[in-house]
């Protein structure tokens, strides 16, 4: 099966950046996130998701990311971080994946 939402990556980056989600956010080992515009290299348990987009590639159903939309505790950019979910993820995607806090309105 083909996922029903056929959005790029790139349209998902787009759309938040649009949004005002201009900074680039990296995973790193021992969950944490670095920062693109101040350098911070910070706990993941500091940073809370606003946005979510899952994707799973369409010619390959384990290509699977999830685009974050969130801020930088320390200078409050607000960037994306792209992260593998799945069996294929990184460790360290699934232990900041695990360690953020859900701040969106469920």
């Amino acid at each position: 099966m083909t996922p029903s939402d056929s959005t790029t990556l790139v349209e998902v980056i787009e759309n938040m950046r649009r949004s005002g989600f201009t900074t680039d956010l990296s995973p790193l080992p021992g969950a944490k996130i670095r920062c693109g515009s101040c350098g911070a290299e910070t706990g993941a348990t500091e940073f809370r998701i606003e946005r979510l987009h899952r994707m799973e590639g369409a010619s390959d159903p384990d290509d699977m990311l999830a685009v974050i939309a969130t801020r930088c505790p320390r200078c409050h950019s607000a960037g994306t971080l792209i992260l593998g979910y799945g069996p294929m993820a990184s460790g360290d995607d699934t232990d900041v994946a695990k360690s953020m806090k859900d701040g969106r309105d469920v």
